[in-house]
């Protein structure tokens, strides 16, 4: 009887302990790249606001079985990619200005993740494209 109990007491204090770390842990995680493009900070800007242009370099865009709905009219130009097996990826331009682009990109049941493109200027016509992946997590600790 007291090896149940010590068991149940080891298996209780293991998953406080988890719960309590979970809490503590950030939630938003920020990853950020870096490169340099031989192109001027307005034609990348356009490149990177209007979605018709990421059908060359984002990967979701590109794959054939995914059907693209874009809603350039609506308040934010935004864009639904319906994936395999009824999965839904939608984009959302919140901002463009100068030297930022901010899109929100949105998963049905799954965290908020938010791509940042910075321009800086680097010298005569190149620009450094730094994109920051912000992911918000929810404060519950088994969706960290």
């Amino acid at each position: 009887m007291r090896k149940v109990i010590f068991f149940i007491i080891g298996g209780v204090s293991i998953l406080l302990f988890l719960g309590v770390t979970a809490l503590l842990l950030p939630s938003k995680i920020t990853i950020a790249k870096s490169i340099l493009i031989s192109s001027s900070q307005e034609n990348i800007k356009q490149q990177l606001s209007d979605f018709n242009n990421w059908k060359a370099w984002y990967p979701p865009m590109q794959d054939v079985s995914s059907k693209i709905f874009f809603y350039p009219k609506k308040e934010n130009n935004s864009v639904v990619i319906a994936g395999k097996k009824g999965k839904e990826l939608q984009l959302i331009n919140l901002l463009s200005s100068k030297d930022t682009v901010v899109v929100q990109v949105i998963l049905p049941a799954s965290s908020n993740t938010e791509y940042q493109f910075l321009l800086l200027p680097h010298g005569p016509n190149t620009t450094q494209l730094t994109l920051n992946v912000n992911t918000y997590f929810e404060w519950y600790p088994w969706r960290k």
